[in-house]
């Protein structure tokens, strides 16, 4: 693949990708258990930024299907080519660590666009977030619960339409060039806030 064909493709699925979450048509897809296993990505091979980071999850491993995980090779070799490096940041979630990312997401990205920071600015950690949210009037509860769709599913055990990332098959990865993350423009947890701006 030369440089132009590489862009024009890479544009072409960015392009798609912006459809789709535009149109929510991602959540039409049927989802089909192939039975493939997680494998845990090695750890000089990721970032866990929930464990890390952001502090909401008691577990450094992060685990992707094994095809996922082969596709991911074949890209860190190819952004390897151009002097980058490819970091795995996220990948399969648990049902909780998705709630807890919800109402991380929730307070970081939502209330104040419902002028409620000061109501949530007690909230030090989920569940005190989770508590003010659900001693919100019902109305309130869901138009930001729907606002905040645009950033993280909401948890679902229904095996037919689960969160993304709890199929294992989702990931989200971070360039790197000498062992710094490139700046792109906004830091990985704002990723989805610039993503809106597209989108909206």
């Amino acid at each position: 693949m030369t440089d132009l064909s590489l862009y024009l493709f890479a544009q072409k699925e960015r392009i798609k990708t912006l459809y789709a979450y535009r149109n929510r048509s991602w959540r039409k897809l049927p989802i089909l258990e192939n039975g493939e296993k997680l494998v845990i990505i090695p750890f000089e091979m990721c970032h866990p930024f929930y464990y890390l980071d952001m502090k909401i999850s008691n577990s450094k491993d992060i685990f992707i299907r094994e095809d996922v995980f082969s596709r991911f090779l074949v890209a860190k070799k190819i952004a390897s080519s151009y002097g980058f490096d490819l970091i795995v940041f996220d990948g399969w979630r648990s049902i909780e660590l998705q709630e807890s990312l919800f109402w991380y997401y929730l307070k970081k990205f939502i209330v104040e666009k419902f002028n409620m920071k000061d109501v949530f600015s007690c909230a030090d950690d989920v569940s005190d977030i989770k508590r003010i949210f659900l001693s919100l009037p019902e109305n309130n509860q869901v138009l930001m619960m729907e606002a905040n769709r645009s950033y993280v599913s909401w948890p679902s055990s229904d095996p037919f339409c689960p969160s993304p990332h709890a199929t294992g098959g989702s990931i989200d990865v971070w360039l790197y060039r000498d062992n710094v993350p490139v700046n792109l423009g906004v830091p990985f947890i704002g990723w989805k806030k610039m993503l809106e701006h597209f989108i909206i």
